[in-house]
């Protein structure tokens, strides 16, 4: 009797995880990953490294890295020691701000394997700059991906320009071989922040307007991408006089949120306002912005510390001009002052 009530047992475990694996493998077919991955957590977490290999930018293209962060954390460390599972870990813990709570699981298995793109991630993530370069130059060396390029091109665009440039198109390239659009959108956005910081001012606008419209054509529901591609449209817009319906677009943009990204679209305002000699509107914008940002943000952001000095740099001076030309187009681009003004507006830490 018991012989028989085990193997009917057996027999009952079997077919159900057969039905897990059917399931499974008919949600990667159809490319539902939210819904493998919701069944994965409760009755396959070991193929959760095969998940997020296949879903690519998946979660990120639809604004789901919250829920990833969410479920994952149900799941025992012993399952989640696969690279691809532990890039989406990190990516989605960026997401709600919780970055140390996995850096540590992070490392240990970057201390046994190479994980190009969880190395990178982590680089930019977890490093102070002094160590980030030789980080993300290593995982570039391990394996040239879209990811593992973009991450060396942000890595280099203050010392090495012109490579870094170069490093942009080519995680385009290597995002577009693949169809992966999320990919496409970031590395058209770095580019456009490069041609910024170089006075390629028209040239940045078309980039960061095309992605803008790609962006919301693909309906892509990632709000930090959004943000940044509107950001970027919106300062290279200020530079080269497209203001029309801009302040509208911002304000509606920014509302109540409280995160990076949102603070730097608060700047922006502030440089609208500046812009149009609006001195008053200006710096309450850039005084909101700062107090709303945690000294534990600025001081782990090179370029953030430096963000009220150049604010007042730059206003002073022109206070009692009647101007529409914003001031810093009429500083020259070798000034360092304004170059971090400029990588302020442009590339928060996220």
């Amino acid at each position: 009797m018991g012989h028989k009530a085990k193997s009917s047992a057996d027999q009952h475990a079997l077919s159900e995880t057969q039905r897990v694996a059917e399931d499974l493998a008919a949600y990667f077919a159809a490319r539902t990953f939210d819904e493998a991955l919701e069944l994965a957590v409760k009755a396959a977490p070991e193929r959760l490294g095969e998940l997020f290999d296949q879903a690519a930018n998946f979660f990120q293209e639809r604004g789901l890295l919250p829920e990833v962060w969410q479920r994952l954390n149900t799941v025992s460390p012993e399952h989640r020691r696969h690279p691809a599972t532990l890039f989406a870990l990190l990516e989605a813990a960026n997401s709600v701000s919780r970055v140390p709570q996995v850096k540590s699981e992070v490392e240990r298995l970057l201390a046994r394997e190479s994980a190009p793109d969880l190395r990178a991630l982590h680089a930019l993530l977890g490093l102070p700059a002094a160590a980030r370069r030789a980080e993300v130059e290593r995982a570039y060396s391990q394996l040239a991906t879209s990811f593992t390029a973009f991450a060396l091109g942000r890595a280099l665009d203050n010392e090495e320009p012109e490579r870094a440039e170069a490093l942009f198109r080519e995680s385009l390239e290597l995002a577009e071989s693949c169809s992966d659009t999320f990919s496409v959108l970031r590395a058209v956005w770095a580019s456009a922040v490069q041609l910024v910081l170089k006075g390629a001012y028209k040239e940045a606008r078309h980039h960061a307007d095309w992605a803008l419209e790609k962006h919301q054509a693909h309906n892509v529901k990632s709000v930090r991408l959004y943000e940044l591609l509107l950001n970027t449209s919106a300062y290279t817009r200020i530079l080269t006089g497209k203001v029309n319906g801009l302040a509208d677009e911002l304000e509606r943009a920014v509302g109540n949120r409280s995160d990076p990204i949102s603070r730097t679209l608060l700047s922006t305002q502030g440089d609208l306002m500046l812009s149009m000699s609006q001195f008053g509107e200006a710096i309450s914008c850039y005084e909101d912005a700062a107090s709303d940002a945690p000294r534990a943000r600025f001081e782990a952001n090179p370029c953030a510390d430096q963000a009220s000095s150049p604010i007042r740099a730059l206003i002073k001076p022109f206070r009692k001009r009647s101007t529409k030309v914003a001031p810093w187009v009429q500083i020259s681009s070798s000034n360092s002052l304004t170059l971090h003004y400029i990588r302020r507006r442009l590339v928060p830490e996220i």
